[in-house]
């Protein structure tokens, strides 16, 4: 099993450019573009799909010879992959796992397209920045003005979606603001996508650490310990959210 990255994210920017990212959405689930944002947001919540596909099992798993490609389908549900769908060639191929070199042609092409082959390098390298796909979860929308926020948690496998939420900063030019913690603490932070505001380091070399010598019995010791770093997460996460509210989408250079 994967270490899980579990991540707060805020898109935040000129109503206008967040209307885009949305209808980014509505268009790879199938649907027409709106020029209202608050329609936009809700018929994406109703609608979303995400481009996948069916290798299947056995003796009739698919995708393993060129001449027998998996098949393509849309799954209902909002993910990263809702905005932005792995192109089907990896969907169809799964090159990832071709230790024979049946698809060598698929390869070739992969590399000279996309500078990866198969899914597992594409998505971890390029495509999300970590391993696999992820629902996006409690999806709101917030809008103030000429500013427009949308909100969503989600957990990742590995590693936080780093290049995904860069992807959504250049395309859209909106900032993208995250918060972080990867469960064996390898990193606790928030900010903005390419900017660490606030690192919170290691949890456990944090004051006020449960120490195990001032527990008479082990399991109060660890029960003990996971409540103290439910609560810092959630100190970090209350921060972040005050730290979106406040962040002003002037101080982002969208011409980096």
């Amino acid at each position: 099993m994967p270490n899980w990255s579990n991540n707060s994210v805020a898109v935040k920017g000129k109503k206008e450019n967040v209307l885009n990212f949305i209808n980014e959405g509505l268009k790879n689930s199938n649907m027409e573009p709106q020029k209202d944002i608050e329609k936009a947001f809700d018929l994406l919540l109703a609608n979303a799909k995400t481009k996948t596909s069916e290798f299947g099992w056995g003796e009739n798993r698919k995708g393993e010879r060129e001449d027998n490609p998996a098949e393509i389908v849309y799954s209902n549900g909002l993910t990263m992959g809702t905005f932005r769908p792995v192109p089907d060639t990896f969907l169809k191929w799964d090159t990832t796992n071709d230790h024979d070199n049946k698809l060598s042609k698929i390869k070739e092409q992969q590399k000279k397209t996309y500078g990866a082959v198969g899914w597992y390098d594409y998505q971890s390298q390029i495509h999300y920045g970590c391993k696999w796909n992820a629902t996006l979860d409690g999806m709101e929308l917030v809008v103030e003005d000429d500013v427009a926020t949308v909100k969503f948690t989600c957990d990742t496998a590995w590693y936080y979606p780093e290049e995904w939420l860069r992807w959504i900063k250049q395309t859209f030019k909106v900032a993208v603001l995250i918060a972080a913690h990867e469960e064996s603490n390898a990193y606790n932070f928030y900010g903005e996508i390419d900017y660490k505001e606030a690192d919170y380091g290691d949890f456990s070399k944090e004051e006020g650490e449960p120490q195990e010598d001032d527990f008479d019995n082990e399991d109060d010791y660890w029960d003990a310990l996971s409540e103290w770093q439910s609560e810092c997460e959630e100190e970090m996460f209350s921060d972040f959210w005050n730290y979106v509210s406040d962040f002003d989408v002037a101080d982002l250079d969208f011409d980096e």
